[in-house]
């Protein structure tokens, strides 16, 4: 993994942790991010296993 990719990370983290959204939007915003993150840190790990 490289420099660009653990910014990403980080940036993608911080963005999810900052979000305010109202508590109706809240639940189903938040299942969403957490998805789109599961899936960005699974393409990292496997971008991290084909290098070795």
């Amino acid at each position: 993994m490289n420099r660009q990719d653990s910014i990403g990370i980080l940036a993608c983290a911080q963005g999810v942790a900052q979000y305010q959204p109202k508590e109706n939007e809240r639940k189903s915003l938040l299942s969403e991010m957490l998805e789109v993150s599961i899936s960005l840190i699974n393409v990292l790990i496997t971008k991290l296993f084909k290098r070795q």
